[in-house]
C-alpha cells in the first residue's frame, strides 16, 4: 500500500517538474471558413481547433452574425446569394442589373441600347404622332395660287422673310464698291428714268405701302435687276440700253416686283427650312454614323442633281411664269404698253447666251414669249380699262386672294 502511494506521488512529480511541450496550433485552411451554406467546406479533413486556439477571428460573435461574411471567386455582391440561383440566371438573361437588396426593390430595370430605346412602342407613338402633325401643318399652310392654280406650301410672311436678311442692302452695296463700281446719284438721267417708272409701278404693285429703296448701279455689262423683300430695287445700267424705252423697263421692273407681290421669296425660304428640318429628323432617327454615312453616299453619287431637276428648278420657272403674268398685268394698268415684253424678250435671247431650260432656274426666252403672247388680249384689255392709277389694282387683287387661301381673285367692288 505504502509502496503505491510512494510511487504514485513520485509520478505526480516527474510531471509537474517535467518541463512542458509548446501547444501545437494547427492553422486553419482558409476554405473552411466557407460557411456550411451554399458552400461546402473544402478541407473538412483538416484537424479542428478548439475556440481559444482560433483566435478573435472566429469569435463567437462573427459566427452568430445574421449576415455572415462569404467569400467567392466572382463578382457578385453578397445579397445575390439571397435569391435562388435560377432566379438570378433568369434575370440576367433577361437584361437586369440588380444593385441592391432582393426585397428592396433597388433594380434599377432594364438596360437597353438607343436603338432598343428608339425602337420602342412610346418612341414609335411620338415618332407617328410627329408624322401627323407634319402633315397636319403642311397642308395648313398650302394654298392655290389663284393665276395659276398651283398647289404651294409656304408659312412665312414677308416681313420674316425681309427680317432673315437684314444687312442684303449693305452686303451687295459692299461687293458694288469692292468691285470698283458705284451708284449713281439722283442727278444722273439713267437714275431718274428708272425711278420715273417705279412712281407708276408702285401703285399697282400691291405693297405702296414699304419704304422702297432704289439703287441703280453704274456697270454696262450686266442688264439685270432685281428686287430684295421690303421694297429694295437694284437696276444695273446695262439694262437701261438692251431695254431701249420705257415700256421695256417697265416689263422688266413689273416682273421683278411681281416676285415680291407673290411672295415667292417666302416661299423659298419656307421650303428651305422645311428641307433642313427633315434632314435633321432623319439624322436624328438614323443615328449620327449611320446619317453621316448617308450623308457622304449622297454627295459622292450626285444626288443632289435629282431632287434640283426634279423639284427646284421646276418650281423656279413656276414662279417666273407667274411673275411674267402678275408683271405684265401691272405694267398694263400703270398704262405702258404690254407689247413691249415681247422684243425685249427676243433681244435678251440674242445679246446673251441662253442655258438650255431643263438646267436652268428660268424659262427659256421661247417659251416666254409664247406665254407672253398668249396673255397680251388680256394685258391689253386690262390697259384699256385703267385710269393709269391703280384703282383697280390686279396686284392689290391677287394679295388678297393669297392672305384670305382663297382660289380666286376678288372683284373690285368686294375690296
Amino acid at each position: 500500500m505504502s509502496a503505491t502511494v510512494r510511487l504514485a506521488r513520485g509520478s505526480r512529480i516527474g510531471l509537474l517538474r517535467a518541463p512542458k511541450r509548446p501547444t501545437v496550433v494547427v492553422e486553419p485552411c482558409r476554405a473552411c471558413a466557407l460557411p456550411a451554406e451554399p458552400h461546402r467546406a473544402l478541407c473538412s479533413s483538416t484537424p479542428r481547433a478548439t475556440q481559444q486556439e482560433r483566435g478573435p477571428l472566429y469569435s463567437r460573435k462573427t459566427r452568430q452574425s445574421s449576415e455572415p461574411q462569404r467569400v467567392t471567386g466572382t463578382w457578385e455582391r453578397p445579397s445575390d446569394f439571397s435569391r435562388p440561383r435560377a432566379q438570378y440566371r433568369a434575370e440576367e438573361e433577361a437584361g437586369y442589373h440588380h444593385n441592391g437588396s432582393s426585397g428592396g426593390g433597388g433594380g434599377t430595370g432594364p438596360r437597353r441600347t438607343a436603338r432598343e430605346a428608339a425602337s420602342g412602342p412610346q418612341s414609335k407613338a411620338a415618332v407617328v404622332t410627329v408624322m401627323l402633325a407634319a402633315v397636319a401643318f403642311y397642308v395648313w399652310n398650302s394654298q392655290t395660287v389663284p393665276l395659276t392654280g398651283r398647289w404651294r406650301f409656304n408659312f412665312l410672311s414677308d416681313e420674316i422673310a425681309e427680317r432673315m436678311h437684314p444687312g442684303a442692302v449693305q452686303s451687295i452695296l459692299k461687293q458694288v464698291y469692292e468691285s470698283g463700281g458705284f451708284i449713281l446719284g439722283d442727278g444722273d438721267v439713267r437714275t431718274r428714268i428708272v425711278k420715273r417708272v417705279m412712281r407708276r409701278l408702285i401703285p399697282v404693285s400691291g405693297l405702296a405701302d414699304l419704304n422702297w429703296e432704289i439703287y441703280v448701279i453704274a456697270d454696262d455689262s450686266q442688264a439685270n435687276a432685281f428686287v430684295l423683300p421690303g421694297g429694295k430695287v437694284f437696276v444695273f445700267s446695262g439694262l437701261l440700253r438692251v431695254c431701249g424705252n420705257e415700256d421695256a423697263l417697265a416689263a422688266v421692273l413689273g416682273h421683278e416686283i411681281a416676285h415680291q407681290t407673290a411672295s415667292h421669296s417666302a416661299e423659298r425660304l419656307s421650303q428651305a427650312w422645311v428641307g433642313n428640318l427633315t434632314t435633321g429628323s432623319l439624322f436624328f432617327l438614323v443615328g449620327t454614323l449611320p446619317g453621316l454615312a448617308l450623308f457622304a453616299i449622297w454627295m459622292a453619287t450626285g444626288a443632289f442633281v435629282l431632287p434640283a431637276l426634279m423639284y427646284e428648278l421646276p418650281m423656279s420657272r413656276a414662279h417666273e411664269y407667274e411673275a411674267d403674268h402678275i408683271g405684265l398685268m401691272m405694267m398694263a394698268e400703270a398704262c405702258y404698253d404690254p407689247r413691249a415684253a415681247i422684243p425685249f424678250w427676243r433681244r435678251m435671247s440674242e445679246n446673251g447666251q441662253e442655258m438650255d431650260e431643263v438646267l436652268s432656274t428660268h424659262p427659256s426666252n421661247e417659251h416666254r414669249v409664247a406665254k407672253l403672247t398668249q396673255l397680251m388680249p388680256e394685258a391689253l384689255a386690262k390697259r384699256e380699262q385703267s385710269d393709269c392709277r391703280g384703282t383697280e389694282s390686279f396686284a392689290r387683287r391677287f394679295r388678297l386672294a393669297v392672305k384670305q387661301r382663297q382660289r380666286e381673285m376678288p372683284r373690285t367692288e368686294e375690296m
